[in-house]
């Protein structure tokens, strides 16, 4: 344990070594920029909405809960747009507008948040036909902004392959599995 430790620590402290130093940087300060491209450039970024959610894999178990929320800074009166692939009804299913539940699905919760921040999908209890991509999109053609997860909805057959595999983990067993793994071949030589 203590070698791992010693190893981890080497591996950090190299790392550090290759950030640049602050010499290295290359500043460029406001007075460098022509005045109007500066203030269009601070417009456009003020005005432009974006995700404070993170979205990914989210694999749970059949009979669990999943919630899949779009937080959105700035949406500025636009609405979220919610959308699954596979769909039940066709290829791509609209599950929501805005605060407005397109979707028949009753185990399916949409929850806006306050300040027009943006909705929150949640479906208990799941089911296999849940599993699917799931798209969060800000209502505005000038803007191609998507919050994607990908949710995997298992059953208790499923799950001793997913440990097996490894999904079913988080990234910090992962990680450490990947280590001892590599710990376990550096040190046997």
């Amino acid at each position: 344990m203590t070698s791992l430790m010693t190893w981890l620590l080497l591996v950090l402290l190299s790392l550090a070594t290759c950030l640049p130093t602050e010499d290295e940087y290359q500043y460029q300060y406001p007075e460098d920029y022509p005045d109007d491209e500066l203030m269009e450039e601070e417009i456009v970024s003020l005005d432009k909405p974006d995700f404070v959610s993170v979205g990914g894999l989210i694999v749970v178990h059949e009979g669990g809960k999943v919630v899949m929320p779009c937080q959105v800074n700035a949406l500025g009166g636009r609405q979220t747009v919610w959308s699954k692939v596979p769909g039940a009804a066709a290829a791509e299913d609209q599950l929501s507008v805005g605060s407005v539940k397109l979707s028949a699905n009753p185990r399916m919760r949409l929850y806006s948040l306050s300040d027009e921040g943006g909705t929150i999908i949640t479906i208990t209890p799941t089911t296999i036909t849940d599993s699917g991509t799931y798209t969060c999109m800000i209502a505005d053609n000038r803007l191609d902004q998507r919050l994607v997860f990908t949710l995997q909805v298992v059953s208790s057959l499923q799950e001793d392959d997913l440990s097996k595999s490894g999904a079913g983990r988080t990234w910090l067993e992962r990680l450490a599995a990947a280590l001892q793994s590599f710990c376990s071949e550096y040190f046997s030589q």
